[in-house]
């Protein structure tokens, strides 16, 4: 607090405030990263400076402010983030004209991603004073300065908050202004996308006009894609929009023709699909796999094939894109070794794309074989390296949705075992070990804790080795990120 007094203090020699600007760049990095392991009254002396030092209003301290802000919050107690929430609505909000908002991030997206992971949310209430503080937020609103850093933070509090119906329907009309319309005749919504409207207070009469537009954004955003820099965020808020959505053979048709377009004219203006944004184009297998399956194109192991799909995987091909998701679809036999043959290459982006096909075709009433889950299991069960994490978010998936027998679990319960304690850290560790070893064991952390309510939701014994790794991942002498996932 005494350099942030000093560094905005014009009376002070320039070398000192450069001097004491550095504690003021270091800190916050450092007190972030001992966060992993400290006590509630530790945090609150966290969130304390933490809002001073937004209030500090300094834009080159904003990215160490940023991660300081991302870091506590993920290692604090959720029981002590729901005590504490009101708290942050003091953290204040920023002027486009002060050049600092593109940087500014509010603390609210962070507690909000945090609270969402839990299976059920309920709002919380809210005090008469905190009241008043919404309100002022509501009235920056309406100043062209402070808007959107307004409806950032009113967005997340009216996700987070009970909010009285006067206060909703004042956030309806701020978010249904002519002048807060985007180009899909969508309302902004801060760091939400517009095509989640229907969670906020909204101007439209029914749901039927709800997947009118919704379906309208699909069309039109695919239309108006025309290079990589926004295909991931185009691509993944319509398949959100196509599982919340019914959609029929001609739609889903009509969308692939539409993707069809998009790598034709992309392949004309690139020499090179993968020289600019590779990882991004990759993503047209994910999609139109997507369509194919959520629109009932395809149903267990029957297969799918159209002329655009064809020319689709062709110039997949051509870039030496993988389409394992198309194979799939298009593939009349040898179901499995499509899904399971990429992943025995070891490598972490060809197991994930797997995995996350057999997710969706759980999803979509699909049943797997018995074959895929003895790869995935076993893939735990018999490494002899930590590097499985991939595999492990996949059988936690399994475990969540009650796919694993007993017997299967236990199985899954014995490899965990040996996972502990290859990711145990060493002093031989490289800073690249640390992290990935942290990563898994985080993995692991979490498996372990579906399995544990899985048996007990279930009313079987606990394995004795389950046990102990619930003594080992929910220790204080855990980092947080791994402890917290017994929450």
């Amino acid at each position: 607090m005494y350099s942030l007094d000093i560094y905005d203090n014009s009376n002070v020699p320039r070398y000192k405030i450069s001097l004491l600007g550095y504690p003021l760049q270091v800190m916050p990095e450092f007190l972030s990263i001992l966060s992993t392991r400290c006590s509630e009254k530790i945090f609150d002396e966290l969130i304390k400076l933490l809002i001073e030092l937004y209030r500090f209003n300094r834009k080159d301290l904003l990215p160490k402010i940023r991660c300081f802000t991302e870091r506590i919050i993920n290692n604090m107690p959720l029981s002590y983030i729901n005590n504490n929430l009101n708290k942050f609505l003091s953290v204040p909000i920023v002027s486009k004209e002060e050049n600092m908002f593109e940087e500014f991030v509010d603390p609210f997206m962070y507690i909000y991603n945090r609270i969402e992971k839990q299976t059920t949310v309920e709002k919380f209430d809210i005090s008469d004073k905190e009241l008043g503080i919404i309100e002022y937020f509501f009235k920056k609103a309406e100043d062209e300065n402070f808007h959107n850093a307004a409806i950032i933070k009113l967005t997340y509090i009216h996700q987070l908050f009970k909010l009285p119906s006067s206060q909703c329907e004042k956030l309806k009309e701020l978010l249904w202004d002519k002048k807060n319309i985007d180009e899909y005749d969508l309302p902004r919504l801060g760091y939400f996308h517009p095509v989640i409207f229907d969670r906020f207070p909204n101007a439209l009469k029914d749901s039927q006009s709800y997947e009118t537009k919704k379906k309208e954004y699909i069309l039109k955003s695919l239309k108006k894609l025309t290079s990589t820099n926004k295909i991931r965020d185009v691509l993944n808020m319509s398949i959100l929009v196509l599982k919340e959505c019914a959609i029929d053979k001609e739609f889903a048709e009509n969308i692939i023709n539409l993707v069809l377009g998009y790598c034709e004219n992309y392949v004309k203006t690139q020499s090179d699909l993968l020289g600019i944004g590779g990882k991004e184009i990759r993503l047209i297998d994910y999609f139109v796999g997507n369509v194919i399956v959520l629109s009932g194109l395809i149903d267990n192991n029957q297969s799918y094939v159209s002329d655009d799909v064809l020319k689709i995987i062709e110039i997949l091909d051509a870039q030496n894109c993988p389409h394992v998701f198309l194979t799939w679809c298009t593939s009349e036999n040898r179901k499995d070794s499509i899904i399971i043959e990429p992943t025995l290459t070891g490598d972490d982006v060809a197991i994930q794309k797997s995995s996350r096909l057999i997710q969706l075709l759980h999803q979509n009433s699909i049943v797997l074989s018995e074959n895929i889950i003895s790869h995935w299991i076993n893939a735990i069960y018999f490494s002899t390296s930590y590097n499985v994490q991939s595999y492990m978010n996949c059988v936690d998936y399994f475990v969540k949705n009650s796919i694993l027998n007993e017997m299967q679990s236990n199985q899954v319960t014995k490899g965990l075992a040996k996972i502990e304690k290859l990711t145990k850290l060493s002093d031989e560790d490289t800073m690249y070990d640390v992290a990935q070893k942290l990563v898994s064991r985080k993995a692991a952390s979490q498996l372990a804790k579906s399995l544990y309510d899985w048996y007990k939701n279930n009313d079987i014994d606990i394995p004795a080795k389950l046990l102990t790794l619930q003594d080992t991942f929910n220790n204080d002498n855990e980092f947080a990120e791994i402890r917290l996932c017994w929450e």
